[in-house]
């Protein structure tokens, strides 16, 4: 059975991307560097997703503590927090002021009739399996499931982008790794889509909070 095309969403998705164009594709020369980008170069991809909680979600990951932070708290005896333990996972108030500042809130809407590649089908991935059996055998991958589709190796996924588009889908509906219920969108430059919208970005939403909440963060005030 073929690679499973997804729906068009009824929903808006939404994308927050720096000022002044937040809906616009990257640079081609600032391009190769996303999970489902093109490892040629011959076309760009725009991310968005299907609600706002779950782009803060993906945006503010980087600011979690690192391993190495939450390593060296664990080796401190009992009591003794250290110097950098109140930094550990707060976000200065400024800092995130600045960061709304620069950027802005768009919401796009999908024209029907398109072909997205599913990746939350089984059918797809049984496909994929077999499409990239070379690439998955040269990664040293033993096999192709649902968990591999989460995969951070850029290689793989963005393989999957490649094949995806020479097959002729507009781009990729896929899971976030932070949870499979956060649906996401990566739209090739092919992608036809309606531009409804650009507010800018409420840095005391219940979105973001809830977002920052999700990973265990904190603003300091």
């Amino acid at each position: 059975m073929p690679a499973h095309a997804a729906g068009t969403p009824a929903s808006l998705l939404v994308r927050i991307g720096r000022l002044p164009e937040p809906l616009a594709y990257p640079p081609l020369e600032f391009a190769g560097a996303g999970r489902y980008d093109d490892p040629e170069g011959s076309y760009r991809v725009l991310y968005l997703a299907e609600s706002l909680k779950t782009c803060y979600i993906e945006l503010f990951a980087n600011q979690r503590p690192s391993l190495q932070a939450l390593a060296m708290r664990s080796l401190l005896p009992p009591g003794e927090p250290g110097d950098h333990e109140p930094a550990l996972g707060r976000i200065p108030r400024d800092w995130l002021l600045r960061w709304c500042e620069e950027r802005a809130i768009g919401r796009i809407a999908l024209v029907p009739d398109q072909r997205w590649l599913d990746l939350y089908a089984a059918e797809t991935h049984r496909e994929l399996r077999s499409k990239l059996a070379p690439l998955l055998h040269d990664l040293n991958i033993g096999d192709f499931d649902f968990g591999d589709v989460l995969s951070r190796n850029r290689r793989l996924s963005q393989a999957v982008s490649r094949w995806a588009f020479q097959a002729g889908f507009r781009g990729i509906v896929f899971p976030s790794r932070f949870h499979y219920e956060l649906r996401c969108w990566a739209l090739f430059e092919t992608a036809r889509f309606r531009r409804l919208d650009i507010v800018p970005v409420d840095p005391d939403s219940a979105e973001l909070q809830a977002a920052l909440s999700f990973h265990g963060l904190a603003v300091l005030q």
